[in-house]
C-alpha cells in the first residue's frame, strides 16, 4: 500500500540581521566630527552652514514651486543628523544609539531603523527649526534621530532588558537592566535640559522630546505593517 508523502510545514522564524546600518551611521558621525575638529574655524563654520538645517533657508525653499524643492537645501534635515557641536554631544548620542539602535535594527530590520532614525529624525529637526527664534542658527545633531530610535524601541520591546556596562570606579560591571529604567533616566535628563535651556548653544534639547514621540508613532507603523516585529527577542 502506497502512502502519500507527508509534507512538513515548518514555521520559519525570521533571523536577526546584522546591524550594519547603525555602524555605518556611527562611523559617518565620527568621521564628520573628527574632520570638523581639525579644520580651522572659518572652514568649520562654512561646513556647518552647508550641512546644518538653517530655518530661514528651508522656509524660503518651501515658498517656491514644488518642482523647485529638490536640491541640496532639502537634504539638510538629514545631513544635519551627522553634524555635532562637540565630542561630548557625539558621545552622548552614540551611547544611546548603540544601546537601543543595535537591537532595533537587529530585530526589526534595516528599513525599520532607517525609517525611524532618518525620517523621524529629519522631521524632528524641521519641527525644531520652525520653533527657534533665531532663524539663521543651523540645527545640527542626531538627537532627534536617536530619540526616535528610543521611542520606537520602547513601543516594540517594552519588556526587553538591555545589557550595559556600568562604570564602578576603575572597573566596568556588565548588567542587564529593564529598558524602561534606562529610558526613564534618559527622559528625566532631557526634561532637565529642556527646562534649563531649550536651546543650549547649537544643541536644541527640545528636539529629543519631538523625536521620542515620532519614534513611538514609527513603532506603531512598524507593528501595523509587520505584527511580529515587536515579538522577537
Amino acid at each position: 500500500m502506497l502512502q502519500s508523502p507527508i509534507i512538513f510545514r515548518e514555521s520559519v522564524r525570521r533571523q536577526p540581521v546584522i546591524p550594519w546600518l547603525v555602524c555605518l551611521v556611527s562611523a559617518a558621525i565620527l568621521v564628520v566630527t573628527g574632520y570638523l575638529s581639525v579644520i580651522n574655524v572659518a572652514e568649520r563654520t562654512s561646513l556647518v552652514q552647508q550641512w546644518g538645517l538653517i530655518p530661514v533657508q528651508l522656509q524660503n525653499l518651501l515658498q517656491l514651486h514644488i518642482g523647485e524643492w529638490f536640491g541640496p537645501a532639502m537634504l539638510t534635515p538629514l545631513s544635519a543628523l551627522l553634524v555635532h557641536a562637540s565630542w561630548l554631544h557625539v558621545l552622548g548620542n552614540l551611547a544611546y544609539l548603540w544601546a537601543f539602535g543595535l537591537t532595533l535594527e537587529r530585530l526589526a530590520g534595516h528599513i525599520a531603523f532607517a525609517m525611524t532614525f532618518f525620517i523621524a529624525g529629519g522631521i524632528s529637526n524641521v519641527v525644531l527649526a520652525f520653533q527657534l527664534s533665531d532663524q539663521t542658527t543651523p540645527v545640527i545633531g542626531a538627537s532627534g534621530g536617536v530619540s526616535a530610535v528610543i521611542g520606537c524601541y520602547l513601543w516594540l520591546y517594552p519588556k526587553r532588558r538591555l545589557g550595559l556596562y556600568i562604570p564602578l570606579g576603575l572597573y566596568l560591571k556588565f548588567a542587564r537592566l529593564p529598558s524602561l529604567l534606562v529610558i526613564g533616566s534618559w527622559f528625566a535628563l532631557q526634561v532637565i535640559y529642556t527646562l534649563q535651556s531649550p536651546v543650549a548653544g547649537d544643541v536644541a534639547w527640545r528636539v529629543h522630546l519631538v523625536g521620542f514621540v515620532l519614534g513611538i508613532l514609527a513603532g506603531m507603523l512598524i507593528r501595523l505593517v509587520r505584527p511580529r516585529a515587536g515579538m522577537m527577542g
